[in-house]
């Protein structure tokens, strides 16, 4: 029988060949996320008064960089390993495809942990009426960027923002 610690050690030495990806994403209702793979999913229509369009994202095949953590107070070390991460939002007109907006990168999550953790997922949100978003259809371009790597994917969502 094999032992815990070298199936994950195995699983973890598959994961490292995976291509920096979204396995899966969807938009969800503004302030349903509850944890992993705990939300309510939204449709890619939208209110033009709406606070937020939220898309959450799964990712896999992002790097993990090992740091020491220096203990102090009880002189003693242990490796951590690091992930982090960087998105862009672009929303481009539909009908006239024009670009309409662009975010400034933003800085996500920051994961510091004793394992390389693979379950893992990203919150992205914006709101549309920051933008100055019409009714009308537009497609949003979500980059996410392992800082690490430095590798990046895109998502592109159609939606449509109506009164």
């Amino acid at each position: 029988m094999v032992d815990f610690k070298t199936l994950r050690d195995n699983y973890v030495a598959q994961w490292e060949q995976l291509e920096f990806q979204s396995v899966f994403n969807e938009f969800i209702e503004k302030d349903s996320f509850k944890g992993y793979g705990i939300y309510k999913k939204a449709s890619n229509e939208f209110s033009q008064n709406i606070e937020k369009i939220v898309l959450y994202i799964e990712p896999v095949g992002f790097t993990f960089q090992e740091r020491v953590y220096v203990d102090e107070y009880k002189h003693t070390e242990e490796i951590l390993y690091l992930s982090r991460f960087r998105s862009t939002i672009k929303v481009i007109g539909k009908l006239v495809p024009t670009f309409v907006h662009e975010s400034p990168p933003t800085y996500l999550n920051r994961i510091l942990s004793k394992n390389k953790m693979t379950e893992f997922h990203l919150v992205l949100q914006f709101n549309p009426s920051d933008w100055q978003l019409s009714i009308g259809k537009y497609t949003i371009e979500y980059t996410v960027t392992d800082n690490i790597s430095k590798k990046s994917f895109e998502i592109i969502k159609d939606v449509k923002i109506v009164s």
